[in-house]
């Protein structure tokens, strides 16, 4: 609907919104990768690919002679992060991801904390466009409608905000398009363990793994757990199990992590944000916020209930658990606008239901879908209001989907 007429097909305003759509995420990544001085990025306040930086000191402890399990040693952390950051304005993360990131960013660290930072910068960027593309291969896209919805995705905001801040979410959004390519071509196991890589992130493979147990995807999940397996035993045979168990002991002493983590709250994407921000300064805003999270998985599991008659038909069904994954997502406690590639099989089957006029409420669907693709950069209206606004829209999106979904199938007008 932006980019052409039915008849003429592309006009001059379409190509140009087209090259400005494919060329700004380029332009980014190089404004972040290459602008200011070194080890400073374009802003001098900040070490270049900020949201990096707690992976680079967590390899640094590694490559140390303390042990292991040191990395979740509040003040070895410390000490590790004083002696090789020199740009930052305070510390502001801690070692709360399981160990195979900091090993893998240890692995990439011997060309250069900078230079590879930088390769990182880029290597996300095509990350992301090659999960856009599996995802739309997974769909069933044809060209015509693909090119249009894969250049909006490849420039949405959620996914420049990754860039903006050094974020991993275009490897991410690679690892979940792989496993649904192989999900749809039915090699269960290989999809699982695709979807397994996600392990590295616990709070995107949680939604994840939800949204395969409500789908009834059983083969998928032991492929991921094999995956999980596979994965633990790599990490295990390059610093052994004592830094497990000081994750697990990190985990034990910080009950509820997400709430620590709980920065940015005008942010978030979850039930849990939508019905709490407005008490965040009050003694009931984590049990109202919990109350919120349990909400969310029962509206997944609602949402399962009606998609029963699609699985029971379709059970390799793109769009059922495309609504699944999005819904469980909302589920999740802590999850910022550069997660949201979580949605991103979904906002695929939305444009598509848009795009081919087939959505039964045409009107809604536009609003709904168009709002959740720019509200990321509304933050600061949220932490205005005090009020997540982007948990609001991202809950009208999935609602309409549910709705839409279940129609599709019940007039057999939709991709399957």
């Amino acid at each position: 609907m932006i980019f052409r007429d039915d008849k003429t097909g592309w006009d001059g305003a379409a190509i140009s919104i087209a090259v400005m759509l494919l060329l700004a995420p380029v332009a980014l990544t190089f404004h972040m990768a290459h602008r200011g001085d070194d080890p400073a990025g374009p802003d001098p306040r900040y070490t270049r690919g900020y949201d990096m930086v707690q992976f680079w000191v967590g390899a640094a402890v590694l490559e140390s002679s303390v042990p292991p399990a040191d990395l979740y040693d509040a003040d070895t952390y410390a000490r590790a992060f004083d002696s090789i950051v020199t740009a930052n304005a305070g510390r502001g993360y801690g070692p709360t991801y399981p160990p195979p990131i900091y090993q893998a960013f240890g692995a990439v660290d011997g060309i250069g904390q900078i230079r590879a930072t930088k390769l990182l910068l880029w290597l996300y960027l095509l990350a992301a466009g090659l999960g856009i593309a599996l995802l739309l291969r997974s769909a069933g896209y044809q060209v015509k409608n693909g090119v249009e919805v894969g250049l909006l995705l490849w420039s949405a905001p959620a996914a420049l905000l990754g860039v903006s801040t050094g974020q991993s979410s275009g490897f991410w959004l690679a690892f979940l398009a792989a496993g649904f390519v192989l999900w749809r071509r039915e090699k269960k196991l290989l999809a699982g363990v695709a979807f397994s890589l996600l392990c590295i992130k616990p709070t995107l493979a949680a939604p994840v793994v939800l949204a395969l147990v409500l789908a009834s995807q059983w083969r998928v999940i032991a492929g991921f757990a094999l995956g999980g397996g596979l994965l633990l035993a790599f990490s295990i045979s390059i610093d052994g199990v004592e830094i497990w168990r000081g994750y697990v002991d990190m985990m034990l002493r910080n009950p509820d992590l997400t709430q620590q983590l709980w920065l940015s709250l005008e942010r978030h994407f979850s039930f849990r944000s939508l019905v709490s921000v407005p008490f965040r300064e009050t003694s009931v805003a984590l049990p109202v916020g919990a109350l919120g999270s349990v909400a969310a998985v029962m509206l997944a599991i609602w949402f399962r209930q009606k998609l029963t008659p699609t699985l029971a038909s379709a059970p390799h069904s793109f769009p059922a658990l495309s609504l699944l994954l999005g819904a469980c997502a909302f589920a999740t406690p802590h999850l910022l606008d550069y997660d949201l590639v979580l949605y991103f099989p979904l906002m695929i089957w939305a444009s598509y239901r848009i795009a081919e006029k087939r959505a039964h409420n045409m009107g809604l669907g536009i609003a709904a879908l168009s709002a959740f693709y720019v509200v990321p950069i509304a933050y600061p209206i949220s932490a205005r209001i005090h009020f997540s606004v982007g948990s609001l829209v991202a809950l009208l999106l999935l609602l309409w989907c549910a709705s839409e979904v279940s129609q599709s199938y019940s007039k057999g007008d939709a991709i399957a």
